[in-house]
């Protein structure tokens, strides 16, 4: 067996461990059920809100359209977009001693740390192959995997854009095409779907207000969490390693270190949130140099290898069907096999999923940093209207005060608790049955 297939196998087999273990109910679950909606003749903006750019719903979309839907078919997309990172580095880099070093840290930090189809993570990927074709004058793909982040990721976006603006410095025709190209068949999908106008007002209410104005900067620092002071200096170190690296190798690696200092500056919540903080803790290794390097190197991956057991922010130590099969079992009402729509609140949106139901509202991100009187009044109108049974909640509802909760907890009743579950049935359905009369 050669070196490099051996190399290729190894890396193989890691993407597949972490790609196939556990599932986040909410982050991975809103991106899942994306793209189920679309397969149920949804679209984004148009039937149902959706917070980002549209690339990571399409991406949902094209894998159960190949492999079904399931959490699993969106991992084997996940391990594509990982992959297509691994050799990015490799083509930046070489397959030399330090290459696969690279690699190592990439892969501890990166897929090691989110392991599902996460935004930030496609424009990790598409980032690295934006770099090797920036320092290769590879214009068409450089302008292309801008337009792709755009798609993806409205804060990377602007942070390509602007590294793209600072290092090229004049018009480049191939790059003016592949940015375009990919702008306008984005636009044209828009114009045929129907979804435009609710595509603007989406990224204006959500990017610029709710996420923007009420979010950026209302967030706190990282010493700022009521934490024991030796957890916030370790923290805090751990969050300003990208930023540090990257000045430090602006004079030798201009491309690579401007492109982390951009998404460092740009991303919705650098200090704070580990989903947008991981891809560029991934691409700090790319950075390492200087005549000390190899020992700042094993560090790094001991560091990474650390962090990788203790599970990062996001947990997720059993295979993923393992996890979904057991919740679903202790989920099945006999009542509910029948029920085409389920309303999930607050915030579980992967349980549309793996229980195969519809969502009978627009809204599948329901978070309270999110929700506005208009959001709520049109929820509780969508259950009135579509008469739906039965309500998953993920929270204890009688301690929630907003008016969906107190919707709920007024009009049904518990029926059953799974964990941190609580399946909750109308109150006109237990009536019905009581009486033996239809209430439906």
């Amino acid at each position: 067996m050669g070196r490099k297939v051996f190399i290729a196998i190894l890396i193989l087999g890691f993407l597949v461990w972490v790609h196939t273990r556990g599932f986040v109910v909410g982050d991975e679950g809103y991106l899942l059920n994306a793209g189920a909606r679309m397969m149920d003749g949804q679209w984004p903006y148009r039937d149902f809100q959706f917070v980002y750019q549209p690339l990571t719903a399409y991406l949902n979309f094209l894998a159960f359209k190949f492999w079904g839907v399931s959490i699993l078919s969106s991992r084997v997309m996940a391990i594509l977009v990982s992959g297509l990172g691994v050799v990015a580095i490799f083509k930046i880099f070489g397959q030399t001693k330090w290459g696969i070093a690279v690699v190592v840290s990439y892969l501890l930090w990166g897929p090691g740390q989110i392991n599902f189809l996460a935004p930030t993570m496609i424009c990790l990927a598409l980032g690295l192959w934006h770099v090797w074709g920036l320092k290769n004058g590879k214009w068409m793909l450089v302008g292309v995997t801008a337009g792709l982040v755009i798609l993806t990721k409205q804060n990377f976006g602007l942070a390509i854009l602007l590294l793209d603006l600072f290092y090229i410095k004049r018009f480049v025709t191939g790059y003016f095409y592949g940015l375009l190209g990919i702008i306008l068949a984005h636009s044209v999908i828009l114009f045929l779907t129907g979804s435009m106008m609710m595509y603007l007002v989406e990224l204006y209410e959500t990017t610029v207000v709710k996420i923007g104005l009420k979010g950026i900067f209302t967030t706190a620092w990282p010493w700022e969490y009521p934490q024991p002071l030796i957890i916030k200096l370790v923290k805090t170190a751990i969050y300003a390693v990208p930023a540090i690296l990257a000045v430090k190798e602006l004079r030798n690696d201009k491309v690579l270190a401007l492109l982390v200092l951009a998404f460092y500056g740009l991303s919705i919540r650098p200090t704070t949130d580990w989903i947008h903080l991981t891809p560029l803790l991934a691409i700090s290794g790319l950075l390492i140099s200087g005549k000390y390097r190899t020992w700042f190197m094993a560090g790094w991956i001991a560091a990474g290898v650390l962090v990788l057991g203790y599970g990062g922010y996001y947990k997720w130590g059993k295979p993923i069907v393992e996890q979904t099969v057991v919740w679903k079992i202790g989920l099945e009402v006999p009542e509910l096999a029948s029920e085409k729509y389920v309303f999930i609140y607050s915030y579980s949106p992967g349980w549309y999923v793996v229980l195969g139901k519809q969502n009978p509202t627009p809204y599948d991100y329901l978070h309270s940093g999110i929700l506005d009187t208009k959001i709520e009044r049109r929820v509780i109108g969508e259950l009135l209207v579509n008469k739906v049974q039965y309500v998953l909640a993920d929270g204890q509802l009688e301690a929630d005060r907003s008016r969906i909760a107190e919707f709920v907890v007024a009009n049904y009743s518990k029926v059953a608790v799974v964990e941190n579950l609580t399946l909750w049935k109308s109150n006109s359905v237990l009536y019905a049955l009581e009486t033996g009369t239809n209430s439906r």
